[in-house]
């Protein structure tokens, strides 16, 4: 998770959207108005078994006219499963 604040007060984030369809966010207001908590959740669509490296961009929307969106770089090691994790 990530945590997006403001000093200044006055944030909100109005929506997201993601460069992939494997990455979803859920929002939670913390502070009102000055601080959020970001959930990712990734969910590859691969069943491949080798090691593979993804990046992807998250975008919140906060409704500033100077600023409208923040962009955050998302990346990840996604391992093999192991022995274990195979039924």
């Amino acid at each position: 998770s990530i945590d997006v604040s403001s000093k200044k007060g006055g944030l909100k984030i109005t929506g997201w959207k993601a460069s992939s369809d494997e990455l979803s966010a859920k929002i939670e207001e913390i502070d009102p108005g000055k601080r959020f908590n970001v959930q990712l959740t990734f969910a590859p669509s691969t069943t491949d078994t080798t090691q593979q490296y993804v990046a992807h961009t998250l975008t919140l929307q906060i409704g500033d006219p100077d600023q409208p969106e923040i962009q955050v770089k998302v990346s990840a090691v996604i391992a093999p499963p192991g022995k274990d994790d195979e039924q």
